[in-house]
């Protein structure tokens, strides 16, 4: 090392052997690098001799222009914000990593500190989260069944699905941010929040109602969902209106002919033959 700056036992020389982020230290006058910290070593594939006193222009790491544009953004404003930038390693492949630049001052030399934060993770899990959240939207919409997503603790709808807006009559937009209480009646929608706080689980058989007023009967059943650090519940509301409708009709129909079969059965016990009476 060319200089001091990083002093044994000093805090900066601490931060810069732990850091989990590559750091870099040059000397602004001869644009040598001074250090690499390890983060920054396993970043860009060189051993610390290989890096040592090396003008960082040598290197290849970024494109000439880009360096050029670089250090004079540096020498204008005295640092650099973070800023994307895409790096070439010592095998030649290509990081993205987010780079920061702090001038400082030490014994009349003015040293720049770089601070590397490797995106290649970063953006591979974004990646892997957008590919996620298709996959999540198309199931979303590919059940046929009304889908409500809504917060445990306010009961905010966070998210429903193209067949709970036909169910309900109401546009997602609408409904977005409204407790899910709106789904009941309005005589019904206080004592419901009570319950949902108390259970969070909205399961069984409920009335609930349209936004032109209709009422419908729904089959709910419903369960724990996480949305990033909130807590959350995934619902089905499938209407059952004319199941429930049909099956009070068979009902119905079953008794009359209960009824009848009670009389019919009573008649023909008591009909007399011989008189022709009952």
């Amino acid at each position: 090392m060319s200089s001091n700056l990083l002093a044994p036992n000093s805090l900066l020389t601490r931060i810069f052997e732990a850091s989990p982020v590559a750091m870099a230290i040059h000397n602004t006058t001869n644009r040598r690098l001074v250090d690499v910290n390890e983060a920054g070593l396993r970043l860009l594939g060189f051993s610390r001799q290989e890096l040592l006193e090396r003008h960082t222009a040598e290197l290849g790491l970024v494109d000439a222009d880009v360096f050029e544009k670089l250090s004079d953004a540096i020498a204008t404003a005295g640092l650099l914000p973070d800023s994307t930038l895409s790096i070439r390693a010592r095998d030649g492949s290509v990081r993205e990593v987010l780079a920061s630049v702090q001038l400082t001052e030490w014994e009349g030399q003015s040293y720049a500190i770089t601070l590397l934060q490797d995106l290649t993770d970063y953006n591979r899990a974004s990646a892997a989260l957008h590919e996620s959240e298709s996959r999540y939207r198309v199931f979303f919409e590919a059940i046929p069944l009304p889908l409500v997503v809504f917060d445990v603790a306010t009961l905010a709808i966070l998210n429903v699905n193209g067949m709970a807006e036909a169910q309900y009559g109401y546009s997602r937009a609408e409904l977005l941010d409204q407790p899910v209480t709106l789904l009941w009646p309005p005589e019904e929608r206080t004592a419901q929040a009570v319950a949902l706080h108390a259970a969070n689980a909205p399961t069984g058989h409920w009335r609930h109602q349209r936004r032109d007023g209709t009422a419908i009967e729904v089959e709910a059943v419903s369960g724990p969902i996480a949305i990033g650090d909130q807590e959350a519940r995934l619902a089905t509301f499938a209407d059952v209106t004319e199941q429930r409708a049909t099956e009070a009709g068979q009902r119905h129909s079953e008794e009359q002919l209960r009824l009848i079969a009670d009389v019919t059965t009573d008649v023909i016990w008591e009909f007399d033959p011989a008189g022709q009476t009952a």
